[in-house]
């Protein structure tokens, strides 16, 4: 049989296996983020050698030498396991014996196992992370497997079987049409299974988590957390004034001379404070980190999160640290002066006992005889405008880093001038504290809420002073804290702010929907639909439920629409044939053949033309295979001459 032009054939072995190896390098893609340095080497090497062996066509290693390696793998991987971090040594388990599979020699089984491997080792991603990223990979994955299941049922039928390219581009469009089906399908059962308010599978799993503010912070430690440009919050409020963007967090009052640390040893409860001004509601995303504290504006008064507790030092500390991704509120009142009767004058009057001579006299200069608040605001004033420079690069690490500062070097990061201030502060018998949070960050409009990252790690100070109680005074220079001003927001980082915010979106409307947003959702349908001219439930509620649900609905109508539309050519040909001889007066029985049908047609001239028809029709169909677009338009132009 001749060649037709733009046809050609392929082996569905090497298919299968383009097919098996992009899925194992996908599956690797979605958990390399969570796996030591050596199992991903492994991996890699591993794969090249894979591929190395399916083209030379040579496996020089033993299965069996393999399946001993690997029993014994999976015994010693297992005593790694623990609730602590469940998932991913189970994940590198995995991806070891997916690198091992790879190598073998592949039969029909091998293929499956492969597959399951990729299916288990996206399950253990989800375990880690539920970002876009897994989206991404989720959906590549649920397009490459039909296709691989379709190909392997053809090898496994006929080895070397050959299949022309056609037959392959119809095998990935059908694939790609069952993918198509499965997402509506997916988002409706999404929508519909019952939640549960327990988070079952968070005793599997431990998110990879960032660093963090601690109990303690040593001079010069946090450049390395300002200098990351990694997300850490996102608080969902309404835009206020940036300079009163100070995120609170941990307070640390002991001071060893290079350190500071947190000894608040108060029974915990709500503390005994008073605080007046605008209050502003936050529904705070906090990223895991590697502590108890949690974030807001300050100052918080209240905190909508399971098992926390705010202190007299207005410290929000939850029962364990941060592993995972929360969701939480918080009411804050925004003010810079925090009433408090009584306080414990020894424990922020203390100092370390070592020599703070030049300190001394820099403080003795500086005061000229002026009260408490006066003498707080001298030294802010000459922290910020005595010379001194802001900096993240080599910082003065020595053993006495307060009076190096203060005294020799001049330069340092937040910090530097918070410390500095504090211990000016108790030398001059004001107490005073470190607060350590965030401030600033980016006001995304698109999403209605500020991205707070790392790089705006900061600490500040607050000096105690009769009558007006603990007053938040920042001595770093103006402007060293990465801000939401727009000046900064230059093409790159819009695109990354767009990026967030689509992240965002992801992390609020579908890994935040949890049970009560389903009932909220479900209850507002319902409302809607006993009285559509109730009020409507809130947009996030429209956009999580009911919109979700309906865009579902209508896929899931269009794909059965179009599956249900779809004939294949030769049927449509068929159809179109009977239909122009029906007008002719000539009606085909259901018994007929389309040979036996156009021999009894009484016009000589429209049998002819019918019978030329059915002949070059049965030369292709009844070969079992597809017709070339050659082949059709001679049908087709044989059907308008009719």
């Amino acid at each position: 049989m001749a060649a037709i032009k733009g046809v050609y054939t392929i082996r569905t072995e090497g298919a299968l296996n383009v097919c098996t190896y992009i899925g194992g390098i996908i599956s690797f893609l979605s958990v390399v983020r969570y796996i030591g340095p050596a199992f991903s080497l492994f991996f890699i090497a591993m794969f090249l050698l894979a591929l190395y062996f399916e083209y030379r066509k040579r496996y020089v290693i033993s299965r069996t030498a393999l399946n001993i390696t690997l029993v014994l793998f999976v015994v010693l991987n297992s005593l790694r396991l623990s609730l602590a971090d469940f998932a991913t040594p189970l994940v590198e388990m995995l991806l070891i014996l997916l690198s091992v599979k790879l190598i073998e020699e592949k039969k029909a089984r091998d293929y499956l196992q492969i597959y399951t491997l990729a299916v288990f080792l996206l399950t253990g991603s989800a375990l880690l992370s539920l970002d876009m990223l897994f989206l991404l990979i989720l959906i590549i994955q649920a397009f490459l497997l039909p296709v691989s299941i379709v190909l392997l049922t053809f090898h496994s039928q006929q080895a070397g079987m050959r299949i022309t390219n056609r037959d392959l581009k119809s095998i990935v469009s059908r694939a790609l049409l069952i993918a198509l089906v499965s997402i509506p399908v997916t988002a409706l059962i999404f929508i519909i299974l019952p939640r549960t308010g327990f988070p079952m599978l968070n005793i599997l799993s431990r998110a990879g988590v960032s660093a963090g503010f601690s109990d303690s912070i040593k001079l010069g430690e946090i450049s390395g957390i300002q200098e990351n440009s990694a997300a850490i919050l996102r608080v969902e409020m309404k835009r206020i004034d940036p300079r009163m963007l100070y995120w609170r967090g941990v307070v640390l009052d002991y001071f060893d001379g290079t350190s500071w640390k947190s000894m608040n040893k108060e029974p915990r409860g709500q503390g005994n404070f008073a605080v007046s001004g605008p209050r502003v509601y936050q529904t705070i995303y906090l990223e895991p980190y590697e502590n108890k504290y949690l974030f807001a504006l300050d100052k918080p008064v209240n905190i909508y999160y399971r098992n926390t507790t705010i202190s007299a030092d207005v410290t929000v500390a939850a029962r364990q640290n941060i592993e995972r991704r929360i969701k939480y509120s918080a009411l804050s009142v925004i003010t810079e002066t925090m009433m408090q009767e009584e306080i414990d004058r020894t424990r922020y009057l203390q100092l370390p006992d070592r020599d703070f001579s030049g300190v001394k006299a820099l403080v003795t200069s500086l005061s000229a005889g002026k009260k408490s608040e006066a003498l707080a605001q001298t030294f802010l004033h000459y922290l910020r405008d005595g010379g001194f420079a802001y900096s993240l690069k080599i910082l003065p690490v020595t053993p006495n880093p307060v009076e190096d500062f203060l005294l020799k070097y001049k330069y340092g990061n937040c910090e530097y001038f918070a410390s500095s201030m504090a211990v000016m502060l108790r030398l001059s018998r004001i107490p005073a504290r470190i607060v350590g949070g965030y401030m600033g960050g980016y006001y995304i409009d698109f999403g209605n809420y500020y991205l707070v990252t790392q790089n705006n790690a900061h600490v500040w100070v607050e000096a105690y002073i009769e009558g007006k109680g603990w007053i938040r005074l920042d001595p770093t220079p103006g402007g060293a804290v990465t801000s939401a001003g727009p000046e900064q927001r230059d093409a790159l980082l819009k695109i990354r702010l767009f990026i967030d915010s689509i992240n965002y979106y992801w992390n609020a409307v579908i890994i935040g929907y949890d049970l009560e947003r389903q009932m909220t959702m479900f209850i507002g349908l319902r409302d809607v639909m006993r009285s559509p001219f109730r009020a409507m439930p809130s947009l996030r509620d429209m956009v999580s439920g009911v919109g979700l649900m309906l865009t579902a609905i209508l896929f899931l109508i269009a794909a059965f629409y179009l599956l249900s539309r779809r004939k294949p050519v030769e049927k449509k040909m068929v159809a179109e044939f009977v239909k122009k001889m029906k007008k002719r007066g000539h009606s085909r029985m259901p018994y007929e053949g389309l040979e036996e049908f156009a021999d009894r047609i009484d016009d000589p001239v429209l049998r002819d033309k019918a019978v030329g028809f059915a002949a070059q029709f049965g030369a292709v169909y009844y070969r079992d295979r597809k017709f070339t677009k050659e082949e059709r338009v001679l049908l087709e132009k044989l059907l308008d001459e009719m």
